[in-house]
């Protein structure tokens, strides 16, 4: 057999901006406008042939094999038109007020013709007290600086065909009187013509302070993020026939909390040394879902009004039953055998059935936190940078597919119930069904505490160096990624999806690669 490939694809960029800046005395200002355009586009070619002529190299061409065995094909991926306007405008008063205004106007081609363009405008304004004169007598405060903004941001990173129907061309079928074989297509995807650019509006409200002749910094600033007409895939019934979830404007959801940054740097005869600190908060609501409110399902969430978008939803697990005589003295569902486990009557009607699900938490941290230390002292650099995450939950569906597909991952099965009193945790083994539906067994903590990056460096003197006629010599030791400590049992608990309705589900992704890097650095 023999196959052939023509591929061919188009990126181009063209940007045009215009500066004018001037200053009239405490006056100062920058104007700046641009118009821009953006395209790609690709397409594949191709062909084979089976039962060639010969086996050696000149008969590889597609002429050299039956033709009764000729396939074709002539893909094209939907081409990405961009086109924008910008606007920018800068004023700094005696360097105490200062303010900035942007606009732009950016259309993309993913949208249908009257949904095509959107406006997103920005203002900031900051106000420097540190520069006013009755700050000039005051002793503690080196830097402090008061600053407000609001901006709206576009959104269309979705599939280019997500606007128009698509279809695949490769299906055949034989049929009618004569049997013979007919060429068809069939749906792939459908096709949502009214989608609209997904905004983000944000408000923040900051401040910088300096102390100790800046030495120690802080910045400390709120923020609300309010995302309009968020772009998801919504699942919809299979006898549709679609083999892909349709793009909608589904949600508006609200982010918010506090950002903390703290610095200290300082210097003691021949050593300097710098540490920092910085955490952020987070908040999720969901506040309001398309027309009527109507709840997104997608794999083990569940998204309404009030929760966190793409919440966890299912049964608590209680235990396992032990027996017959406990499932009949508790409620139950059809079709429970002893081994199997108990879920919890969270509505108390005495039936355990689907109106029992509930929230089992949240895929998205309510804390982001990181640390960092580093020296310089005599040509040695040293430094070392942690992150984590807390708050949120991991929904392992590994463990939910029983191990299919990852040999021996699943351990805990060496612990299942095989008898009565021999597992309350872990159920008997069965081969999918009523243990494997959605439920808090299938939940982690996904909390993690990571050792991000390490560098040890040494430079050797100028004296040194000016010796061997080099301008600098550095070696150095990194590694990246070095540790995690986590109770997560997956591979990684940092988990992320294309589909803000699946984030936190863990379906065997890859983990962060450990590396260890040596090196030297040489400049003449």
């Amino acid at each position: 057999r023999i196959s052939a490939e023509f591929s061919r694809y188009n990126d181009w960029q063209w940007e045009n901006t215009l500066n004018y800046s001037r200053e009239i005395g405490v006056h100062r200002f920058s104007i700046l406008a641009g118009y821009t355009q953006q395209a790609r586009s690709g397409e594949r070619i191709g062909g084979s042939r089976q039962r060639l002529i010969g086996d050696t190299e000149e008969f590889f061409y597609l002429d050299a094999g039956d033709v009764e065995t000729a396939t074709n094909y002539n893909i094209g991926n939907n081409p990405e038109r961009y086109q924008s306007v910008l606007f920018r405008a800068n004023y700094n008063f005696k360097e105490r007020y200062l303010f900035t205004a942007t606009f732009r106007r950016d259309g993309s081609s993913k949208f249908g013709s009257e949904r095509r363009y959107g406006n997103f405008p920005a203002f900031a304004v900051a106000w420097r007290v540190i520069e006013e004169p009755f700050m000039k007598n005051q002793n503690i405060l080196d830097n402090l600086k008061l600053r407000a903004s609001w901006g709206r941001l576009g959104n269309d990173k979705f599939p280019s065909d997500a606007a128009i129907p698509t279809v695949t061309n490769n299906l055949s079928a034989v049929f009618g009187n004569t049997e013979s074989l007919n060429f068809g297509a069939s749906l792939i995807s459908l096709a949502n013509p009214f989608l609209q650019w997904e905004e983000t509006n944000s408000t923040d409200l900051g401040a910088e302070l300096g102390f100790l002749n800046n030495r120690l910094t802080l910045e400390v600033e709120y923020y609300q993020r309010n995302t309009n007409k968020i772009l998801v895939p919504v699942p919809i019934p299979d006898y549709v026939g679609s083999a892909s979830n349709p793009f909608v404007n589904a949600a508006d959801v609200r982010n918010s909390g506090f950002d903390f940054t703290l610095n200290y740097r300082n210097t003691v005869g021949k050593l300097t040394y710098r540490l920092g600190a910085l955490a952020s908060t987070l908040k999720n609501e969901v506040l309001s879902l398309g027309t009527g409110n109507e709840a997104l399902f997608a794999t083990a969430t569940r998204t309404i009004v009030g929760q966190s978008i793409g919440s966890f939803y299912g049964y608590k697990v209680v235990g396992v039953y032990q027996n017959a005589e406990e499932i009949a003295q508790n409620p139950a569902r059809e079709a429970v055998a002893p081994g199997d486990l108990r879920f919890e009557d969270t509505n108390g009607d005495g039936i355990v059935d689907s109106q029992d699900r509930t929230w089992l938490g949240s895929p998205i941290p309510n804390l982001i936190y990181g640390f960092n230390f580093g020296f310089d002292l005599q040509g040695f650099d040293f430094s070392v940078d942690f992150n984590g995450v807390s708050g949120n939950k991991i929904y392992n569906a590994k463990r939910a597919a029983r191990g299919f597909g990852i040999p021996n991952y699943e351990a805990s099965f060496l612990d299942r119930w095989t008898g009565a009193g021999t597992s309350n945790a872990e159920p008997r083994i069965t081969n999918g069904g009523y243990n494997y539906q959605v439920s808090d067994r299938f939940l982690e903590d996904g909390s993690f505490f990571r050792l991000r990056s390490a560098v040890l460096g040494y430079s050797l003197p100028k004296k040194l160096l000016e010796r061997i006629k080099l301008n600098s010599l550095r070696i150095y030791a990194s590694g990246n990624n070095i540790f995690t400590w986590a109770k997560y049992s997956g591979f990684t608990p940092e988990i992320s999806s294309d589909n803000v309705l699946q984030v936190g589900i863990d379906g065997g992704v890859y983990p962060l690669s450990r590396t260890w890097l040596a090196g030297i650095n040489i400049s003449f």
